[in-house]
């Protein structure tokens, strides 16, 4: 039975891919409101960025948060709502839950660090320590797979997503007497598989249910085939002409995944092991003995993913000794983009030197320094943050295959395992990936509706999808 006052409005309030915040307003027959959020992430593209002082909700009339995972982009903000009147219960996974406290102390040095650096406007920190301790006193950790009450007529999973370690697919329940419930499908970033460990399939009664799913598109207009895997080559192909390598990683499992991509190699007899490796980072390195806790939740061949020859560096003193080391050698260093950690020291060193390869592993952001660095020809001049210039000269390479997003094919592969999909709800992606997705959903999947989030537009939906769209008018 269906019933019209019984509903849940949800819109996103980020436009592309970071800053992730997803507000829903529940509507009940008896007209109850019920306002929670999903995530509460940081803004990290720059036109973007003037968003984060913005609060387009008020917090203390939102009810509870959930947390898909833990990186930056995704809980960034979490303090600053608690800041500012937010006072529910925050729901993560058990794993989100042990990893959240780094990456937000992470965050507050360098709203710090911002607020002393002179190249910087002006801007407050958006919480400080207190607010931190605050919001981390009001987790509530979830175990993966079981059902929880949120409230009365509000039913919770939380289901293990292989994007990283802690993330979960969440699905909400939204039930009243003598009506159908409506079924929430929240996929955070969402990838197929996990080099670390295994999840388990979703249950078949979720699948054959009628769904509204709300689906991330990072990776949208990419399709698996046309990732090519260069990692390897570039890497030994660079030891073997006595190169030096400098790796800039994410201090949150890419620095874990390229510590074992290494160990393979040498295990492989692909890179000599007598070539030491180091990692640099007090966040890589606070997280990679996390991992070592929980490496019990690996898989076998996982679970020893520290290469030969391998150490971490603990000092200013050491990373000098490193820049003016002559041996070739291989470092792994945060931040993943090169504009924050030691990475701003070591690569404008290392770029002007001939014999040394600079490897991303990952995406770069416009405007960071690692897309200076990539899309600049050899002899170019590059001119840094603090205005100093340097000439590149060592060899720059980037490769996506170590991505935790699903690609496109991926993305519809995940869809067409739900028979029931009433509506399919795009978010969290450029946008032109965002409109090649779509149209390929449309065409791919059996979804009854598909359409994309865009600021200040509701979609309010009810248990067979979309009731009706509206723009928030302030």
């Amino acid at each position: 039975m269906t019933n019209q006052n019984f509903f849940v409005d949800i819109k996103a309030l980020h436009p592309e891919v970071t800053g992730s915040l997803i507000s829903c307003s529940v509507r009940l027959p008896n007209q109850q409101n019920i306002k929670f959020i999903v995530d509460a992430g940081l803004f990290q593209e720059e036109q973007y960025s003037s968003l984060n002082q913005a609060l387009e909700i008020n917090p203390s009339e939102i009810d509870f948060a959930l947390i898909t995972h833990t990186h930056i982009d995704h809980v960034g903000r979490l303090p600053m709502l608690v800041k500012n009147g937010f006072k529910g219960n925050i729901y993560m996974s058990e794993v989100a839950d042990i990893l959240v406290r780094p990456a937000l102390e992470n965050t507050l040095q360098i709203f710090n660090q911002d607020t002393l650096n002179s190249q910087k406007p002006k801007v407050a920190p958006l919480f400080d320590s207190e607010d931190l301790e605050n919001t981390l006193s009001m987790i509530h950790p979830v175990k993966f797979y079981e059902t929880f009450s949120i409230h009365k007529n509000i039913r919770c999973v939380f289901y293990k997503n292989p994007h990283i370690l802690g993330a979960a697919i969440i699905e909400l329940n939204i039930h009243y007497p003598k009506c159908e419930p409506i079924r929430l499908i929240f996929t955070g970033d969402y990838s197929k598989k996990n080099t670390f460990f295994t999840t388990r399939k979703l249950p078949k009664s979720l699948l054959n249910s009628n769904v509204t799913i709300i689906q991330e598109s990072t990776y949208g207009s990419t399709q698996t085939l046309e990732v090519e895997k260069t990692f390897d080559s570039s890497i030994c192909s660079a030891a073997n002409k006595g190169y030096s390598i400098v790796i800039p990683v994410f201090a949150f499992e890419r620095a874990q995944l390229v510590m074992l991509k290494l160990k393979e190699l040498q295990n492989s007899m692909l890179l000599d092991k007598k070539i030491p490796i180091y990692l640099d980072g007090e966040l890589a390195i606070k997280y990679t003995g996390i991992y070592q806790k929980l490496k019990f939740m690996f898989y076998k061949n996982a679970r020893e993913f520290f290469p030969e020859n391998f150490k971490f560096v603990t000092s200013q003193e050491m990373r000098l000794s490193l820049m003016n080391m002559h041996e070739k050698k291989i470092l792994l260093t945060t931040s993943g983009m090169g504009g924050w950690g030691p990475a701003k020291l070591y690569l404008p060193y290392f770029a002007q030197k001939k014999n040394c390869l600079i490897q991303f592993p990952g995406y770069v952001s416009e405007c960071s320094l690692g897309k200076k660095l990539i899309d600049a020809k050899l002899g170019d001049e590059i001119t840094l943050c603090d205005g100093k210039k340097i000439t590149k000269k060592c060899i720059v390479k980037q490769t996506s295959e170590f991505s935790s997003h699903a690609k496109a094919d991926e993305l519809i592969e995940f869809d067409n395992n739900f028979s029931k999909i009433q509506a399919l709800l795009i978010n969290h992606g450029p946008k032109a990936a965002q409109a090649s997705f779509k149209s390929k959903a449309e065409e791919e999947t059996n979804a009854k509706s598909v359409s994309i989030m865009e600021r200040n537009l509701i979609f309010r939906i009810g248990p067979y999808g979309i009731v009706k769209t509206f723009f928030q008018t302030n």
